[in-house]
């Protein structure tokens, strides 16, 4: 008899070619998931009660969040979550209080700050005047700020 391994087990209850439910996300504590998103190794993905849930990692790579493993996982970040945005190895979020956060490598300067790179979250000085932050968005190795310009309204 020939032993089967617990990954092909998996594999065959929920092929990669036939999209199924991921029960870990159906009953969250904050709700319902309003985005996710995916980039290297890390899932996240955002509940309509603004929480962030991370999951995945890769026992090769760094993982750029602490305590991240194959559950999903609530971040801590140090206020509730509006939206968020994942380059290959930073994430940027924005807060219900308007506020920017980061984590990651900062090679290309896609952090906003003046250093190499951050495992803690650290919040980026803002200094749009006049215009409310609606929005963040990562490149690979880029970030962005999305603004509603209120001179132009």
């Amino acid at each position: 008899m020939q032993a089967v391994s617990l990954y092909r087990i998996l594999t065959l209850l929920s092929p990669a070619e036939s999209p199924g439910l991921v029960e870990d996300l159906k009953d969250l504590p904050s709700g319902k998931i309003v985005k996710i998103a995916a980039a290297g190794y890390v899932v996240l993905a955002l509940t309509e009660g603004h929480d962030l849930y991370a999951w995945g990692g890769h026992p090769a790579h760094q993982p750029l969040l602490e305590n991240i493993s194959g559950d999903p996982s609530p971040v801590d970040v140090e206020e509730d979550i509006l939206d968020f945005s994942m380059g290959e190895m930073h994430i940027i979020v924005l807060t219900v209080n308007g506020d920017i956060y980061i984590i990651g490598n900062n090679s290309n300067g896609q952090l906003g700050l003046p250093l190499q790179k951050t495992a803690k979250w650290s919040k980026v000085p803002s200094s749009f005047r006049g215009e409310v932050i609606v929005g963040v968005k990562a490149g690979p190795r880029s970030s962005f700020i999305v603004t509603n310009n209120a001179h132009h309204a």
